[in-house]
């Protein structure tokens, strides 16, 4: 694993005043540069704008999938009488469901839902997200206790690496080539990230070229709208998912359908309110409401209420499924909302 002290890793821990760091990222050396425009906060976009970052999380790990060679495809093809063109594929290197490996997998996985649960897709940077400055100090707080835990499991999974190669020997038979396979994985699984100032006109351009003032900042606020309609798809869509679940598990189990009643609904339901309540634009005023409905609505309720109360069952379902109507309604509503 890479360095924890290199500075192209993260913002420095010291560096908590993360306004602070995000001037110091700004071009100073240059009167052109010297002083952006500050975005007037009157709309949604420039409120966006004004209040984030631009966050990218890079992960890194070891592939453990291996396409065929040449001669390994033609070998395959003669084995079941076919041309060589028509065998595509490979191989996996390790056993995917070794529990050390599992271990290091699921903390880089928790590490990107840790950040999609702190930031907003930038649908037009690939790899880009957008990230409230006043939560990036949790947000890095977090991410440095996983990669602590991340340092940890590789190290475990790398003192059973011999055994693993070996092992792969004896499976792998005539696939198996030993460059394939790193000496140490201390370097093949990583976890790092950047934070950068957001993207700003120059304010020298409004004196001396105010056309192309005027066309960069709406294209900027194009680009900050992109953000507002990606994020109130992916809440509506999520929420679409979740509660027509929700409502399914419920009527089959008021039907008899299902015996045992699965909770995790209800715990999915309550995640994704906790998210969008943090990420909240307030750019729609419907979704808002009702996302605040149906906290109401389970608010207090665990799943053994459900479990074992056949009336609150049915209060719930029923509640649900007016809830759910106004949610397919907006998810209606959504494409026209985009055209502006």
């Amino acid at each position: 694993m890479a360095n924890a002290t290199d500075p192209l890793r993260h913002v420095p821990a010291s560096a908590r005043d993360f306004r602070s760091v995000a001037a110091s990222l700004t071009l100073k050396n240059d009167e052109l540069y010297e002083t952006l425009e500050h975005p007037e906060t009157d709309t949604i976009e420039s409120q966006l704008q004004a209040d984030t970052l631009q966050f990218v999380l890079r992960v890194k790990r070891l592939g453990i999938r291996k396409a065929f060679t040449h001669y390994q495809a033609d070998t395959t093809a003669r084995a079941h009488n076919a041309s060589a063109a028509a065998i595509f594929g490979g191989s996996k290197l390790i056993d995917d469901k070794h529990p050390k490996y599992k271990a290091v997998t699921a903390i880089l996985s928790r590490a990107r839902s840790l950040v999609k649960g702190y930031t907003y897709d930038d649908p037009s940077q690939a790899g880009s997200r957008l990230i409230n400055q006043g939560r990036v100090a949790d947000l890095v707080s977090e991410l440095d206790m996983l990669y602590a835990s991340l340092s940890d499991a590789v190290a475990e999974l790398d003192a059973d690496w011999s055994g693993i190669v070996e092992a792969q020997r004896v499976r792998r038979g005539d696939l198996f080539r030993e460059s394939d396979y790193p000496a140490s994985l201390s370097r093949c699984f990583d976890l790092s990230w950047s934070i950068n100032p957001p993207p700003s006109v120059p304010n020298y351009l409004r004196q001396h070229h105010p056309e192309i003032y005027s066309r960069m900042n709406d294209q900027l606020s194009d680009r900050y709208r992109s953000v507002i309609d990606k994020f109130e798809t992916d809440m509506v869509g999520g929420l679409d998912a979740i509660v027509s679940g929700l409502v399914s598990t419920l009527g089959n189990q008021l039907d008899g359908k299902s015996k045992r009643f699965d909770p995790s609904g209800v715990e999915t339901l309550r995640e994704f309110l906790q998210v969008f309540r943090n990420l909240n634009l307030r750019s729609h005023a419907e979704l808002t409401t009702l996302c605040g409905d149906l906290e109401k609505l389970i608010d207090g309720i665990k799943p053994s209420d459900l479990r074992n109360d056949p009336s609150l069952v049915r209060s719930v379902s029923d509640s649900l499924g007016g809830l759910n109507n106004r949610v397919q309604s907006i998810l209606v509503d959504l494409p026209s909302r985009k055209i502006r």
